[in-house]
């Protein structure tokens, strides 16, 4: 059946009755080698889809779903409020209410509580960088008089860079971020980026800056997680430089270098000399540097939150300005999940050693164990309806239930939940 015009010299062919066998079977062994290796594969891929699925999805769903199923059957979760403040953290507001009724001393059992979170939380540390010459120096004298620091204060110069290593200046100040807690402010000073060095010299000074703050007593953690980089450039330069090819390098170094940080900028402009630069220019270099900053926050990330935009004259006096709105762009660090996760984990892995201690000398395991879980409910802006612990194993069982209210309960109660849950027969 082979036409004759594929073969030029117009004779066919002619294969013998055996020889057509044998290519029928070479012909079905490589049809079934090919289907089967497909086949295969296809098995093959198939299988591992299903593996990553289990392991990636319905493994974690089912555990979520049993621990939900677990504390239904140990009580009602019901959401109340979006969790306390850092502020209602700290003062053991939770403890008072759900310790009310025991017969202990509360102030002292919160002191207890509250005096690791506390010590993690009262350090704050604030980086300055700039180009040289632009200031950083005398800002930060500014500001650490502000504080009522008398010395040492960072030296000054009138031109040239002043600052040859990298130095901080510790202020004792009552109330940065959180009334009644008195807290401790690094400002650390740093020599002035040069032009047309590398910008990897950026992100060699953040390594040096964060090295001598942890020797300074400041935890890796808050380095991590609260950070605040204040950006000091001369108001007359704005427009010039944010079209400098250099000057975007360097930024976008410290935007990679505070890529697995949580970071919040604040731009400074400074005006040394005001006659040059009327309001209306003002107003223009600060849109302009802060749609710069933005965009290149966006590129990389938004790792790093800019805060809007501020002027600062050093020929004026020491003004609170400055100070609020580091004081601000700290507080904002606090209500981070991360930030108030660590916080109400140290403060109830406290309590329940208290607790447990009181268990020991004699108290209701139950009825301790009860209010363990209301607390740390509180802490989440939730509430309980009719805690079942086992009698036996009270603490294991109210362990199960608040690591399920700290993944977040799949469903909640549909009735509104109020303070009343936690004043049932149980108590």
């Amino acid at each position: 059946r082979t036409p004759k015009t594929w073969f030029p010299c117009g004779e066919l062919p002619t294969f013998g009755a055996a020889t057509m066998v044998l290519l029928d079977c070479v012909s079905g062994v490589v049809s079934w080698g090919l289907r089967t290796g497909v086949d295969c594969l296809g098995g093959a891929v198939q299988m591992r889809c299903r593996s990553r699925i289990s392991r990636e999805i319905v493994e974690p769903l089912e555990s979520r779903l049993w621990e939900r199923v677990r504390c239904r059957d140990t009580c009602e979760v019901g959401k109340i409020s979006g969790g306390e403040s850092m502020e209602s953290l700290l003062s053991g507001e939770a403890i008072r209410q759900e310790l009310r009724d025991t017969n202990s001393n509360l102030e002292e059992t919160v002191t207890k509580c509250t005096r690791k979170a506390k010590a993690e939380i009262k350090k704050w540390v604030i980086f300055f960088v700039s180009f040289t010459g632009h200031g950083k120096s005398t800002l930060i004298g500014h500001a650490l008089k502000q504080l009522g620091v008398r010395g040492p204060l960072p030296a000054t110069g009138a031109r040239g860079s002043v600052t040859r290593a990298v130095q901080g200046y510790a202020a004792t100040v009552d109330g940065w971020t959180i009334g009644g807690l008195t807290e401790e402010v690094i400002f650390m000073d740093s020599p002035g980026w040069q032009w047309g060095c590398p910008p990897k010299d950026v992100e060699d000074q953040l390594v040096t800056m964060k090295a001598v703050a942890e020797n300074m007593g400041v935890a890796p953690d808050a380095l991590k997680e609260r950070l605040v980089v204040v950006l000091l450039h001369k108001a007359e330069d704005v427009a010039r430089d944010v079209e400098n090819q250099n000057f975007s390098a360097f930024l976008a170094a410290f935007f990679k270098a505070c890529r697995n940080q949580n970071a919040t900028l604040v731009p400074v402009l400074s005006k040394a000399e005001p006659q040059r630069c009327s309001v209306e220019d003002l107003d223009f270099a600060k849109n302009l540097l802060q749609t710069k900053l933005e965009s290149l926050s966006k590129e990389h990330g938004e790792c790093v939150t800019v805060r809007p935009a501020m002027c600062w004259s050093n020929s004026s006096k020491p003004s609170a300005e400055l100070d609020d709105a580091l004081a601000k762009a700290c507080h904002q660090h606090l209500k981070s999940e991360a930030v108030r996760g660590k916080v109400m984990e140290s403060i109830e892995s406290e309590l329940l050693k208290i607790l447990q201690d009181w268990a020991k000398k004699g108290d209701s395991r139950n009825a301790l164990a009860n209010r363990f879980v209301w607390v740390c409910a509180r802490h989440r802006g939730l509430r309980l309806k009719q805690v079942q612990l086992n009698e036996d194993t009270p603490w294991e069982d109210a362990s199960k239930v608040v690591d399920s209210l700290k993944k977040g309960p799949l469903r909640y109660s549909l009735e509104d939940a109020t303070d009343d849950w936690h004043s049932d027969e149980l108590r």
